[in-house]
């Protein structure tokens, strides 16, 4: 299997930082619970070491 290490980046703007959230969320994506979220100390990005057997499709930024 692959491995990843998958990292979301999105502004400081705190209402795209909270859709960027929210798409996680809508999506039931696991990566929302299992990812180290930086944005409360103004490190915006998610990060997330990945094991896929399947490549996944990439995320659409807003």
């Amino acid at each position: 299997m692959a491995k990843y290490l998958v990292e979301v980046s999105h502004s400081p703007d705190k209402i795209e930082c909270l859709h960027t959230i929210q798409i996680f969320l809508s999506s039931g994506s696991h990566f929302l619970t299992h990812a180290d979220w930086g944005c409360l100390d103004g490190d915006h990005k998610a990060l997330s070491g990945r094991t896929c057997r399947a490549h996944s499709p990439p995320f659409k930024g807003i």
